[in-house]
């Protein structure tokens, strides 16, 4: 097929992605592809998928960035108090961080009332408001819990009483707090390699296709192919698919494509695992009840590094869970907990 008389072109190539259905494939470039195609294709990574795990903490984005720090953040208040108490507001003004802000709510519940509430077609300030939630605790909810002692942490050995006021000592809650700063900017350096990492491949694949396409791009205008024979052109680069790529890529690359088991689904009873032998019924009352809505622990004859605990709604079980962090800790150890399946 030619094209007013050109010579045959190639199929475009997509970025290393599989091409469209048949039905909507773009119009083809007119003409044999340029010999440096690829160069003109700065490759990009999809954007990241919003946030789906219920948080205390709403991330705002697409803000007014010519509003002053202290009005926006008087109008974010305004919107988001009816809704329940409202523990800080962070906007900061800094180039990075411009256009977004943070809000800091008692818990999940509020949270996620006031996400749904403002999720669409919420304006603020005569601009569109984008809200989901944080991805990662912000400090202040990390330091309210280690003031009240929520913070998982133990000391083997000592007297409750003593633990009790050992926690709420100044000295605890910064190197809690330290500890949580260091987590999140491991898991920040991690998210951002894995990031370049798939970028660098996009850009390889790229790359490799659009100099595959203008090698039949240069065979396809020879004008006398049987007197000077064009060189056979390398073989198309692999496509970029789930399958082909490590799922620490695949995420990046294929944004809301399951590459690993979903996490179960809230439920008013929370699921624990692997906890240490020595911990007890009362251990563990002892450190559920203090959530609203406790109700029970109960424990599997025979398996002593399994327990479930039961709140009375299914809200009071996320807010339970989310207080833990990603890490539970009970007595000093790491424990797992999840939703009990449905």
């Amino acid at each position: 097929m030619s094209h007013h008389g050109a010579a045959p072109y190639p199929r475009p190539s997509y970025g290393g992605l599989p091409p469209p259905p048949p039905g909507m494939m773009p119009r083809p470039f007119p003409g044999p592809f340029p010999p440096m195609m690829g160069a003109y294709m700065k490759p990009k990574l999809p954007k990241p998928l919003p946030c789906t795990v219920p948080s205390s903490t709403l991330y705002l984005s697409h803000l007014n960035e010519r509003a002053k720090p202290k009005i926006l953040r008087q109008a974010i208040r305004t919107l988001y108090a009816p809704f329940g108490d409202i523990v800080k507001v962070v906007v900061r003004h800094d180039r990075r961080m411009r256009g977004q802000a943070f809000v800091v709510f008692k818990d999940v519940a509020t949270a996620t009332k006031a996400l749904e509430a403002t999720q669409a077609r919420t304006m603020l300030l005569d601009k569109p408001l984008m809200v989901q939630y944080a991805r990662a605790e912000t400090d202040v909810t990390v330091r309210r819990r280690a003031e009240r002692g929520e913070d998982g942490t133990s000391v083997e050995g000592q007297d409750p009483a003593a633990e009790a006021v050992s926690k709420t000592d100044p000295a605890h809650v910064q190197a809690v707090l330290q500890e949580h700063r260091t987590r999140r900017q491991a898991a920040s350096q991690e998210h951002k390699a894995h990031r370049d990492e798939a970028l660098r491949l996009l850009t390889s694949t790229m790359a490799a296709q659009a100099s595959h396409a203008a090698a039949i791009a240069a065979a396809a205008a020879n004008p006398d192919p049987l007197a000077n024979p064009s060189p056979a052109p390398p073989p198309p680069p692999p496509f970029i698919t789930p399958a082909t790529v490590p799922a620490h890529l695949a995420e990046h690359l294929f944004p809301g494509l399951p590459t690993h088991p979903p996490a179960s689904l809230p439920h008013k009873i929370l699921f624990l695992q692997g906890l240490p032998a020595e911990v007890t019924e009362a251990d563990l009352k002892a450190a559920f009840e203090t959530y609203a809505g406790f109700q029970e622990v109960r424990l599997v004859p025979g398996k002593s590094d399994i327990a479930f605990v039961e709140y009375e709604t299914e809200e009071q079980a996320v807010a339970a869970k989310s207080a833990f962090g990603e890490d539970p800790k009970i007595n000093g150890h790491t424990f797992r907990m999840d939703y009990a399946k449905r």
